[in-house]
């Protein structure tokens, strides 16, 4: 369960609720809380397996990678997106990370020079402004979504210009 779960997270910081439910039937197991049987708790752990193994389908059913899934899901959280909109926001996500990839990320140490720095933040808000549904996603929103989206990218691809 900790290797699914290290996996799941290390790919996606979103799904920490999974860990975070997983440490509270374990915690609420070893306090003794509500007096829980043993049985109570293996099928509490055994459903959020099965919700871990779905997980782990869903950047296929989405017709995404791991990391355009997480891209996807960070532009998505806290907002309601219709069904339009939807592919919309997927077609962004897979299309930015593809051309930071292709472009930014390339440049080597891009993380400790201010410059690209600038211009990779640069880069993820006027993409997101071009490509993400207005109203949906107003200024605001995208000025969010914009520091979310680099903070995960400066912890993710502090590297991709040496690797390549």
């Amino acid at each position: 369960m900790n290797k699914k779960l290290d996996a799941l997270i290390k790919n996606n910081p979103l799904r920490v609720d999974y860990y975070d439910r997983y440490e509270q039937i374990i915690e609420d197991y070893n306090l003794g809380k509500e007096y829980k049987s043993i049985k109570e708790v293996f099928d509490e752990l055994l459903n959020l397996f099965g919700e871990l193994t779905e997980e782990e389908k869903r950047s296929g059913k989405e017709k995404l990678s791991e990391e355009e899934l997480a891209v996807f899901d960070m532009l998505n959280k806290g907002k309601k997106v219709k069904d339009k909109e939807r592919a919309e926001v997927k077609e962004a996500a897979k299309n930015l990370l593809k051309k930071l990839q292709e472009n930014e990320f390339k440049v080597v140490d891009w993380t400790e020079k201010s410059q690209t720095k600038a211009a990779v933040r640069r880069a993820i808000n006027d993409y997101l402004y071009s490509k993400l549904p207005y109203p949906t996603y107003e200024d605001g929103d995208i000025a969010v979504k914009t520091e979310v989206l680099y903070n995960f990218f400066e912890s993710r691809y502090r590297d991709y210009g040496r690797v390549i």
